[in-house]
């Protein structure tokens, strides 16, 4: 009949965490979906950043994964701003239908690149797409089945330094946060929060990662920091609290 409006098919919520509801898709396998329910999805991280990312913080993610991280601090916190990258090409329809479904494009925003730092970062990146989403990273295992190399553009960090103006860091590139921190001056930055993977650095690289952050004025929070998970502030941070 002329003029019938066809039915709009319902959101496929599969879990609501932190008031975002998350859809469904191919990326969320059952284990993922059965954390986000019960509520231990990435929860030191997210724990972090709802204790420590304050309202109108200007916020760079590194390493948005499903977006769910980020959409979580956005809906939770008031007038924070947060520019999110993903390397991971195939996420990005699923992270900005996420990001659009729970009202939050207006103040977060994702793109497919990965940020690097230094005077000779590569222009782009070599990328290694498995099947579980959590496991992509820049680097593969030998004779590893089922990876995906793609090429992944870089944006340096001093441009985005220039372009969105922010003072929190939040960080999880699965094993590429050691190369970023050799180049990049993080003096308008009084927050970070990052992951990062013993099995990847051994103890060499996590004393150098924490060198890292001292030499740069950072002070660790034990307070938000658990298992992986480490919270640096800025002492102007930690007076302003």
């Amino acid at each position: 009949m002329a003029g019938t409006k066809k039915a709009t098919a319902a959101p496929d919520v599969r879990a609501t965490l932190h008031n975002v509801e998350i859809l469904g898709g191919r990326h969320l396998k059952r284990r993922i979906l059965e954390t986000m329910i019960d509520g231990s999805f990435e929860k030191p991280e997210i724990d972090a950043g709802l204790g420590c990312i304050k309202p109108g913080d200007r916020v760079i993610e590194m390493g948005a994964g499903s977006g769910t991280v980020g959409a979580i601090l956005t809906k939770n916190i008031p007038d924070v701003q947060i520019m999110s990258f993903e390397a991971n090409p195939n996420l990005l329809p699923a992270i900005n239908e996420l990001y659009a479904h729970n009202g939050l494009t207006d103040r977060n925003t994702v793109q497919n690149k990965a940020v690097v730092a230094g005077k000779d970062a590569p222009k782009t990146i070599d990328f290694f797409v498995r099947k579980n989403f959590l496991g992509s990273r820049v680097f593969a295992e030998n004779n590893e089945p089922d990876v995906e190399e793609v090429k992944v553009k870089t944006i340096q960090y001093e441009k985005l330094r220039k372009d969105f103006r922010h003072n929190v860091l939040m960080m999880d590139i699965e094993g590429a946060e050691l190369d970023f921190l050799r180049g990049a001056d993080l003096s308008d930055v009084d927050l970070v929060i990052i992951e990062l993977h013993r099995k990847v650095y051994h103890r060499p690289g996590m004393q150098e990662c924490k060198r890292a952050f001292a030499d740069q004025g950072f002070i660790l929070d034990e307070a938000h920091s658990k298992r992986s998970v480490f919270t640096y502030k800025k002492q102007n941070r930690i007076d302003a609290e």
